[in-house]
């Protein structure tokens, strides 16, 4: 078991670089979608644009907003 501690909104913390690579990909979808005048963004949606299912986005995710969060903090930091 990690004793790496998880982030706020987050259910877990990828381990493998698949995990990794498809949270970024979750995170990268999210932030497109948000740059979208009037975004109507929904976790089936943001699963859709992602290519990801929406268990997956759950895995590492409380909510959609834990999501929107992580991906404009990440996008803060670049």
């Amino acid at each position: 078991m990690s004793t790496a501690s998880k982030r706020p909104g987050r259910r877990s913390e990828p381990v493998q670089r698949r995990g990794i690579d498809k949270v970024e990909t979750i995170l990268t979808s999210a932030r497109s979608a948000l740059s979208e005048p009037d975004a109507d963004l929904s976790i089936r949606q943001l699963a859709t644009d992602a290519g990801v299912s929406v268990g997956s986005i759950y895995r590492y995710f409380d909510s959609l907003e834990s999501v929107i969060e992580a991906a404009l903090a990440e996008h803060a930091q670049l």
